[in-house]
């Protein structure tokens, strides 16, 4: 049986929270699993979170995950959220979920990294984001995320 494909959106990591918001629309394969109702919770967040209605595209998402907690996506989509309203400690804890579930979601440990950052924590935006290079090796996306973090050019071990 082919597997669903999901939609996931992105913030645009130099931009701040309280700025512009962009959505890219980004693709996510979703396990056998997948219903027409999580996929359709998961649809409607992302109607509302493009609508900047970002406690309703949560609960939408929330309720994706309660139908399927199995997909990254929906874990990353509501982190989104959180952290477009300011709740950064939520947000990482939605990151970390997604990528537990799915480490090839590098957007996720990137804006986690992010968050972090706001938070005041530049060490553990840095070890995730190594955590992420390692995770993806051969992946260049990963290393350009950390790369926008690194003060200068490497970040001596």
């Amino acid at each position: 049986m082919p597997a669903e494909r999901l939609t996931m959106v992105r913030l645009n990591p130099s931009t701040r929270i309280a700025g512009i918001l962009t959505l890219v629309m980004a693709a996510s394969l979703a396990g056998p699993g997948c219903t027409p109702a999580d996929v359709r919770f998961n649809e409607d967040g992302l109607t509302a979170f493009r609508g900047q209605e970002y406690s309703q595209a949560r609960a939408a998402f929330d309720e994706a995950i309660h139908e399927n907690p199995d997909v990254g996506a929906y874990y990353y989509n509501r982190g989104m959220c959180e952290q477009a309203l300011g709740q950064l400690g939520p947000a990482t804890f939605s990151y970390s979920m997604a990528v537990k579930i799915n480490p090839k979601i590098i957007q996720a440990y990137n804006n986690s990294a992010a968050c972090y950052q706001q938070l005041g924590q530049p060490e553990r935006a840095l070890d995730l984001l190594d955590e992420c290079t390692r995770s993806n090796p051969y992946t260049g996306e990963a290393f350009m995320c950390l790369s926008r973090f690194l003060p200068g050019p490497a970040r001596p071990r």
